[in-house]
């Protein structure tokens, strides 16, 4: 496996687990939404990898944001989208207080979590309807791997 893939697979992986009760899309996965049901969506942003010891077994950071796009029906209260985004910060709160996601050899080390501006969009729908309103909140993930160069 590739180290981005490791990477991923790290950060998305818990989400498995979490029980979250509402449809979860993976990057790239093909996902027709439900008129009327919430679901989330989760992007992997990396930054640039940046070296941090030199030499042929030297160690390259990788860093960047997982974001978790939450979509809600578009007219009612917030008050049930701040509540999934509190269960998930609650989940992940472990992995910031200093236990680790993996996968294959690589080590993930989450470093802060928060909910980004909520923000109001139209989500092309193709089967349900011309567009569907969700109400929308990011939720960021900030996070760091350290990759040794020739380990993967």
């Amino acid at each position: 496996m590739s180290k981005f893939e490791n990477i991923r697979k790290a950060l998305t992986g818990q989400f498995s687990v979490m029980g979250l009760g509402i449809d979860i899309v993976y990057p790239n996965a093909a996902y027709e939404p439900q008129s009327g049901e919430p679901w989330v969506r989760l992007d992997i942003l990396p930054n640039q990898p940046t070296i941090v010891t030199l030499g042929r077994s030297g160690y390259d950071q990788h860093t960047g944001v997982m974001q978790i796009t939450l979509f809600y029906p578009k007219g009612e209260t917030d008050f049930p989208i701040l509540r999934m985004a509190d269960t998930i910060e609650s989940a992940l709160q472990p992995f910031i207080r200093g236990s680790f996601l993996t996968s294959g050899n690589v080590i993930v080390k989450l470093l802060s979590i928060g909910i980004g501006p909520v923000i109001t969009d139209r989500v092309s729908v193709s089967t349900i309807s011309q567009s569907q309103s969700w109400f929308t909140v990011p939720i960021n993930v900030e996070y760091r791997a350290q990759i040794q160069g020739n380990s993967i």
